[in-house]
């Protein structure tokens, strides 16, 4: 399946709650059953709980773009996190990419 996206949050309080485990749970399913190869998710760097959570069901982290956005003035770095659903499919690789006039530029994977 290509080009879908699926995108969902769990809210941070949540991150070690049965519900968070569900919900990633229901999201592995569907993909797994509607043929998706690989999911990326981003997370923030500082959110030990939820990268905890993604590690539990084989996530690893690609990357981390630093700075990359900002909350009350607060810069925020977040993770790009990546798992492969595919049997003997080649690992991802990643570069997050260099910055460029204070911005980042665009993610490149093969």
């Amino acid at each position: 399946m290509g080009g879908a996206v699926t995108l969902f949050v769990i809210e941070r309080a949540w991150a070690e709650d049965a519900a968070a485990s569900a919900l990633t749970e229901a999201v592995l399913a569907f993909a797994k059953e509607n043929g998706f190869e690989q999911l990326n998710l981003e997370v923030r760097s500082d959110n030990a709980r939820a990268i905890r959570l993604y590690e539990k069901y084989g996530f690893r982290k690609l990357c981390t773009f630093p700075d990359y956005f900002k909350i009350d003035g607060e810069s925020i770095d977040f993770d790009l996190m990546n798992l492969e659903l595919t049997p003997g499919r080649r690992p991802t690789r990643a570069s997050c990419g260099t910055l460029t006039g204070g911005r980042w530029s665009p993610l490149h994977t093969q």
